[in-house]
Formats: C-alpha cells, sequence, structure tokens
C-alpha cells in the first residue's frame, strides 16, 4: 500500500514540475469547455463598458457561463466581462441585445488555478418600464429588479435566480438546477419550473401562481393569490400569512405546512407526509371533506387514530379537501 501511495505522489509531483516547465516555455495557460470538447487557448480578454447608452425598452441576454445582474442606476449603460468569450451587442428598434459569440464555455485558468466569472451588467433607472425581459443563461447566476415589464422570461439551466421589486403581467421562470427567490413581486401571472433547486417567495402579488418542482423545498411568506396552484415531487411546501382565494397543492413525498386566509376552494393532497392545515377562519366558514388512508387526524384540537379516516361537515361557503396517503393531518382554524 505504501509503495502505491508513493507512485500516486510521485505522478503527482511530475506533473505540476511538467506543467510549471510548460508554462514557462509558453504554452497555453488555459482549457475551455465546450459542446465540441475541451481546447486549450491562451487568455484573451473582452471587456465591453458603455456606462452611457441611449435608452432601451425591451433586454434580450443570451449567455453562457456568465452572471446577469440588473442595476439601478441615472444612466443607461453596460458592462460586459468575458475571459475567452467575445460579447456582442446592440440596440435595435428600442431592444437591447447582448449575446456571446461561441457555445457555452467553461473556463479553467491554469495561472491563477481558479475558475474565472464573466459577468454582464445591465444598467438603467429604477422602475424603468420595458416591454419584454428576456434572459437565457447557461451557467451562473442571475439578479434582476427594479424595473416593471409586461413580458419576462427567465431561464437558467445551473444557477440561481434572485428577483426583487418586479412588476408584470406574464412572469416565466424556468430553472434545471438552482434555487429562487423572489421578493416583491407583483404580476397577473407567475410561473415557475424547477427540477433541482428551493424556490422561495416573499412579499409576492398575483393572480394566479403556478408552480412545477421536481426536487426542492417551496416556500411563502407574506403573499396574496387569487388562485394558486402548487406542485412538488420530492419536497416540502411550506406558507405563512398566505392569502388565497383558491388553492390546490400537491406533494408526491414530502410535508405540506400552510397558514393564513384560505377561502373559496382548496385542495390539499399529500402521498407521502403530513399536512398541517391553518386558518384565521372560523370553523364555520367551511364545508370539509378529509380523508386519511394511513395516519392520524388531529381536527381543531381533537385527535382521532385511525389507519383509515374520513370526516366530512358542511355548514360554510368554503371549501376544503384534504386527502393524504401516508401521513398525519392537523387542522387548526381561527387562528
Amino acid at each position: 500500500m505504501k509503495i502505491i501511495w508513493r507512485v500516486i505522489l510521485i505522478a503527482i509531483a511530475a506533473g505540476i514540475i511538467l506543467s510549471i516547465l510548460g508554462l514557462s516555455m509558453g504554452a497555453s495557460n488555459s482549457l475551455y469547455l465546450d459542446r465540441r470538447g475541451v481546447h486549450t487557448t491562451g487568455n484573451v480578454i473582452s471587456h465591453i463598458k458603455e456606462p452611457d447608452l441611449e435608452s432601451f425598452n425591451s433586454i434580450y441576454i443570451e449567455s453562457g457561463f456568465c452572471d446577469v445582474e440588473f442595476i439601478n442606476s441615472d444612466n443607461y449603460g453596460i458592462d460586459l466581462y468575458g475571459n475567452n468569450m467575445e460579447w456582442s451587442w446592440s440596440i435595435d428598434e428600442g431592444m437591447l441585445k447582448i449575446t456571446h459569440n461561441d457555445s457555452a464555455r467553461l473556463q479553467i485558468n491554469f495561472g491563477f488555478m481558479s475558475f474565472e466569472r464573466n459577468y454582464a451588467k445591465v444598467y438603467f433607472p429604477a422602475n424603468t418600464v420595458f416591454r419584454s425581459v428576456t434572459i437565457k443563461s447557461s451557467s451562473g447566476d442571475v439578479k434582476i429588479g427594479g424595473y416593471e415589464a409586461h413580458e419576462q422570461d427567465i431561464s437558467n439551466a445551473f444557477g440561481d435566480v434572485e428577483m426583487s421589486n418586479i412588476y408584470g403581467s406574464n412572469i416565466k421562470v424556468e430553472l434545471n438546477s438552482g434555487n429562487f427567490k423572489g421578493t416583491s413581486i407583483d404580476t397577473q401571472i407567475l410561473t415557475y419550473n424547477n427540477r433541482f433547486g428551493d424556490g422561495r417567495f416573499q412579499s409576492v402579488n398575483a393572480s394566479y401562481l403556478i408552480t412545477d418542482s421536481n426536487s426542492g423545498n417551496i416556500s411563502l411568506i407574506d403573499c396574496v393569490f387569487d388562485d394558486m396552484n402548487l406542485k412538488n415531487s420530492f419536497g416540502d411546501i411550506t406558507a405563512r400569512n398566505v392569502t388565497s382565494a383558491k388553492s390546490m397543492l400537491r406533494v408526491n413525498s414530502g410535508d405540506i405546512k400552510i397558514a393564513g386566509d384560505f377561502t373559496g376552494s382548496t385542495v390539499i393532497h399529500a402521498d407521502f407526509g403530513d399536512i398541517r392545515f391553518s386558518t384565521s377562519l372560523a370553523r364555520e366558514d367551511y364545508s370539509y371533506d378529509i380523508s386519511v388512508r394511513f395516519g392520524d387526524i388531529t381536527f381543531d384540537g381533537d385527535r382521532m387514530r385511525n389507519s383509515s379516516t374520513i370526516m366530512s361537515g358542511s355548514t360554510g361557503e368554503n371549501d376544503l379537501k384534504i386527502t393524504s396517503s401516508s401521513g398525519d393531518v392537523f387542522i387548526e382554524f381561527g387562528k
């Protein structure tokens, strides 16, 4: 075993020495990965900084391995940085368009032994009204806010998305792997899809909220909806101080814990996990239908132990339907 470790250490040391010799003799100090494979290249820095542009009324950004950020400023402008990635931009008929000239790539600089972080920053006055905002990111974090736009389409394959202080009519957010945080958003329709990552919504006011999460938690705090439809395959759904006139929540594997004012129709289902429902409304305000296949029901302080329990009552104008395949159900009124 000691001989094996010695061979490994010698091989590592030899690799470091050969790398240093290669760099000193002018060899490329960088590798980049794109859809065509791994390539060597020298460092070519592309840095475009335009702090005083004409105004634009739409934004379209298509980036590879890059962070995207919107910054409120007195002027319209851009700041684009790319290590071995060339940027191109234009303003045509009021649309600011930012793209890169090659397929997405991951840059590794052996001169500093670090991952280079490219970025695209867009500057505009606070509360600017845009016709549309579109961002298509392959990898990197997206942080945007401080504007209003009718149509918004934000997608990120690998990285987080943070949106704040935004007004809109139709907002679509799609992530493949990353977390989402939405704060102070006012819109008619908000659609959220995420394969792997958490979604956090705080101070969101929307006519329709539609979420579809494959793996990750969904949390809502201080939100108001006319209609919310939440679906989560693997992960929890939590809501605190939420008001909704129509609600549908479904979890395949995870807990559901919601508290707030839920009027109209409220439908909750969990295949595997507990359900906790708490509302400020009185018990008499609801007609309810509760079914548990394997688990207990605690209904307004009264606990019923049974492997198969069904409760129903018809007194109020609001409908509450809760079904659980395997898990306990807790229901509180007037809280």
